[in-house]
């Protein structure tokens, strides 16, 4: 029966106004014993392939998803670096800038410490200047004060050239 269906679903090949329809429809009914089994054969093929096309549809349009999914996830990425990489030259200036900040503290305290050295010194070398005159003298008693303000003066240059 459900071949019976089959071949009147097909109709026959032979058309009504065609010549030796008679002829035709005797082969057509003699070799469908042997060719049935190629036609239900071919239309599994097509059937089969149907669903392959519409599988592969399916495939595509996943696909496409996830093209979409990663040029946004590259672009993501890519935005993150960016960013990143304005950070790690943000931190760097401000790194390096921190480095200078020190470098220049240092200077300056290691200026400081010269300075205060020079003060001492000058003081030891005025004392020795007063020393040496009085020796030279004879007198005890301090001759000049104006060691001291010599003193003074290289003092006074010295803090002008700390500012």
């Amino acid at each position: 029966m459900a071949q019976a269906l089959k071949h009147a679903n097909l109709g026959l090949p032979v058309g009504p106004s065609e010549r030796f329809r008679l002829a035709k429809r005797v082969v057509y009914r003699a070799s469908w014993p042997f060719l049935r089994h190629q036609v239900a054969f071919n239309q599994a093929v097509i059937e089969s392939n149907r669903g392959l096309v519409d599988r592969i549809t399916r495939l595509q349009e996943t696909n496409r998803g996830l093209v979409e999914r990663i040029t946004r996830m590259q672009e993501r990425i890519e935005q993150d670096l960016r960013d990143d990489l304005l950070d790690f030259a943000d931190r760097s200036a401000s790194q390096a800038h921190a480095e200078v900040s020190e470098h220049v503290a240092a200077a300056r305290s290691m200026h400081a410490d010269l300075v205060l050295e020079l003060r001492t010194l000058q003081a030891q070398l005025g004392s020795m200047v007063t020393e040496l005159r009085r020796d030279l003298s004879g007198d005890e008693r301090p001759t000049r004060p104006e060691g001291q303000q010599d003193v003074a003066a290289i003092d006074g240059c010295a803090h002008e050239s700390q500012k």
